[in-house]
């Protein structure tokens, strides 16, 4: 899977904000009134949440089988980054596996059956895990195009694995937006097994392969 191929990602992008003086009934005010203003301090440190905008981030797949592949998105159910004095510090995301989609077959009949394959126990088992989710637990700064690796962990089907990523960061006005470099997980460590590589044996031209391509794309809401 790729989770961020087909537009930017982190489109697992980000806005910068603009903190305004709140008075008493402001703060006072539920996330849905003012999602944006979530502000906590503590020892003069600044924390704000800012949700991300879920029709404009999306998740981005690939899988692979001999002489082929399939690609298509996934979307996010809700989700926020956490700053720290106008720094990202962490985050946590939802993600609908019921938005599983396949963007390469063009024939309709068989693109549904594909995707109703992706959905099932053979893969993710849609029906008895509708959710995964993402928490970062690092962000740590680097040089160059992507100035962030992004380490979290992220649960499929109730199994949670340590992943790490880079990541561009950035603001553009007052959206943060956040995209990733195209990263591999192996989907056995979520138990995702149906024809395994290491699982075929001599059926070797039936497998599919274990390493799936993720590429992440982010936006905050305005």
């Amino acid at each position: 899977m790729n989770l961020f191929c087909s537009k930017p990602i982190l489109s697992l992008a980000t806005p910068v904000f603009i903190f305004a003086a709140c008075n008493r009934e402001q703060r006072q005010k539920s996330d849905s009134e003012n999602p944006v203003t979530e502000i906590r301090i503590e020892q003069s440190v600044v924390y704000q949440k800012i949700p991300v905008d879920t029709l404009q981030s999306v998740i981005n797949w690939t899988g692979f089988k001999p002489g082929g592949q399939h690609n298509g998105s996934v979307h996010l159910e809700k989700g926020g980054v956490l700053f720290k004095d106008g720094i990202p510090v962490g985050g946590k995301f939802s993600i609908d596996m019921t938005t599983i989609r396949d963007e390469d077959i063009k024939v309709a009949p068989m693109r549904k059956m594909l995707e109703s394959h992706l959905m099932s126990a053979d893969f993710f088992n849609v029906e008895k895990y509708p959710l995964a989710t993402f928490e970062i637990t690092s962000l740590t700064p680097i040089d160059g195009f992507y100035n962030y690796t992004i380490e979290g962990n992220l649960t499929l089907k109730d199994t949670a694995r340590l992943v790490s990523f880079p990541a561009k960061i950035w603001q553009e006005e007052n959206i943060w937006k956040a995209q990733t470099d195209t990263f591999s997980i192996n989907r056995t460590d979520w138990g995702i097994v149906y024809k395994s590589k290491g699982l075929m044996g001599k059926l070797k031209d039936e497998f599919i392969h274990d390493d799936m391509e993720l590429q992440i794309y982010l936006q905050s809401v305005k």
